[in-house]
This record gives structure tokens, sequence and C-alpha cells, in this order.
């Protein structure tokens, strides 16, 4: 009987749908595809390797490993209102156990419809996901979760290049 109640438990789980591990939830809109996510994901790994100033993003396989148990959510409409109640048309929030001591993989990423995943916020969102939501220093704060953001060769370039 334990064999088969394992069994059953094993067969029930999902499979991820990306390479780094990540699950697309199409509940709310299906303009997001699995095929898409994977090439978001494939383009966005490449190019964090070439992320100056925060290995977090640059080193080897590290992007990768933050991605895994990722949930993304696409919604039906180009912004949405967060949990703070701002609008907004991407939002990221790390792993529930996720720290500066305990890093943790995983979360969620909502983003707003757009035409394609490239003019979506979600590769910006996986930005915010492998940094855990506290942008590289030097910042005056960690409120601040775009610090630092505008230097030449860190993650708004990242997100421009692949957002072409």
């Amino acid at each position: 009987m334990k064999r088969l109640i394992l069994f059953l438990s094993l067969a029930s789980c999902s499979h991820p749908d990306t390479i780094c591990g990540q699950y697309l939830d199409t509940s709310q809109s299906d303009w997001l595809t699995v095929a898409d996510l994977q090439q978001a994901e494939t383009e966005f790994i490449g190019a964090a390797l070439l992320v100056a100033g925060d290995t977090r993003l640059s080193a080897p396989h590290n992007a990768c490993k933050w991605l895994q148990n990722l949930r993304v959510l696409p919604m039906a409409t180009p912004t949405f209102r967060d949990q703070w109640g701002r609008q907004v048309a991407g939002i990221a929030i790390p792993a529930k156990d996720w720290s500066l001591t305990q890093h943790s993989p995983g979360g969620f990423v909502q983003i707003g419809l757009a035409p394609s995943w490239k003019s979506s916020a979600l590769v910006h969102e996986f930005i915010h996901i492998v940094q855990g939501g506290i942008p590289p220093p030097p910042c005056a704060s960690t409120d601040d979760s775009h610090c630092g953001w505008h230097r030449p060769g860190g993650e708004y370039a990242l997100v421009d290049a692949i957002s072409r």
C-alpha cells in the first residue's frame, strides 16, 4: 500500500517546463508559451554571463540555479495591481525563505500582457529573482530594488540587449 501511495504522489508531480526548472502557469492568460519561456531563459542565461559587477548573475551556472522552481504567471492585461496597490507591468517575489544568509532558488514572477516575451517585463523580473530582490552594492539602501542598474555593463544593459 505504501508503494502505491508513493507512486501516485510521484505521478501527480508536474515536471518543470524549462531546462533551469521554471514552471509556466497559464491560469490567467496563455499569451506566453513554454517555448517562449525557454527561449527567454536561454537568452537570459547567455547574457547574464556578460554582466559586470554582480556575480550572482555572471558566475557560470549561478543564474540558472536561482530560476529553479520559479513560477511564471503571464497576465491578461499589460499592467496589473501588485499586492501594494501599485500599477505594474511585472513583479518578482523571490523564494519565501530567501535572505542574505540563506539563498533559496525559485519564487514567483508575474508579467503583464505584451506582444512577445522580449517586450515584456520577463527578463527584468528574472534579474530580481537572481538577485533575491536585493540590488548589487554600492546602494545606500536595499529598499531601492533598481539601485545601480544604470551603470554600463550593468543589469539594464543586459535587459536592453535581450529585449530587442
